[in-house]
């Protein structure tokens, strides 16, 4: 059903998914370095992963909304601003705090 979904756009993006584990959990850097994709902000970072911001952006060889869960947060990027509630030219994703929420029982 369609009923615990964030907007009824989000249908299309329902069935198989790739998950992926990583055990350790995005600082507030990491978030704003994600949004940031492409702009080279690790550069001078020489030990760092992802420095060159073509880590992430394969996702989008995958799917059109990828999506994170890490600590606290669910993010999910849509960067043709059509899928997610709110999503729009300039805020193309959105990011969710669900701990305390009624969101995880959502789902």
């Amino acid at each position: 059903g369609t009923s615990s979904l964030l907007g009824q756009q989000m249908s299309e993006w329902q069935g198989g998914a790739l998950y992926c584990y990583n055990d350790a959990k995005f600082t507030s850097r990491d978030f704003q370095n994600l949004a940031r994709i492409g702009q080279a902000s690790k550069l001078e970072k020489l030990s760092t992963t992802g420095r060159f911001g073509l880590g992430f952006n394969s996702v989008f060889h995958w799917t059109d909304v990828p999506s994170i869960v890490s600590g606290d947060h669910l993010v999910m990027f849509d960067p043709h601003a059509k899928y997610v509630p709110g999503a729009t030219d300039n805020s193309r994703g959105i990011k969710i705090r669900f701990t305390g929420t009624e969101l995880a029982n959502q789902f």
